[in-house]
């Protein structure tokens, strides 16, 4: 293992880059296909289970407290206020 090591060190930075490049794309490849087959043998015993959260009632319950609730009605134009400064 050492002389492999010690073969790649004397290889040009181009070579070394893209050895290790690949050696990277490999772990993630095999990484991925490990994490895919254990996910779907997974969704296939069925021990997945989906949580969803209940669905709100109202608009005014999915919001966060602090948030401003507007009604649907339009404000009418005879009930504004117009200041002129």
């Amino acid at each position: 293992m050492q002389e492999t090591i010690d073969r790649l060190r004397e290889q040009p930075r181009e070579h070394r880059t893209a050895i290790a490049a690949s050696i990277a794309i490999a772990v993630v490849a095999l990484l991925l296909v490990g994490w895919f087959f254990f996910f779907m043998h997974d969704l296939n015993k069925g021990n997945l289970e989906y949580a969803r959260p209940p669905a709100p009632e109202s608009e005014a319950e999915s919001l966060p407290s602090s948030a401003p609730v507007y009604s649907a009605d339009p404000v009418s134009t005879s009930t504004a206020t117009t200041t002129i400064f």
